[in-house]
């Protein structure tokens, strides 16, 4: 089975670290989404530490520029589609990147 890959925003605390935990604890490639890369580096650690496979992805939702940009990087480096889903609510972002 190919192995499944999340990015999570605002994941280096709170209700996105703990989603993040729990994808990695799935089996998810896991990449926290984060506008502060310090913070975001040791959120990394942390889940690194517990055995979670998980990379960074500086990204600042208020700003779409950067919101691009990390699209963009993500669907090249998956070689795939993007999906936006915040709260439940879904938005195919594909066509976009």
């Amino acid at each position: 089975m190919k192995k499944r890959t999340v990015l999570i925003t605002g994941a280096n605390k709170s209700i996105g670290f703990e989603t993040a935990r729990e994808m990695g604890k799935l089996g998810f490639n896991v990449w926290l989404g984060c506008r502060d890369g310090v913070r975001g580096q040791d959120a990394v650690s942390l889940l690194l530490s517990e055995g979670i496979k998980a990379r960074l992805a500086i990204i600042d939702v208020t700003d779409q520029e950067s919101v691009d940009g990390c699209r963009a990087d993500k669907v090249r480096r998956w070689k795939t589609r993007c999906a936006d889903q915040q709260c439940g609510y879904s938005r195919n972002l594909a066509h976009r990147a």
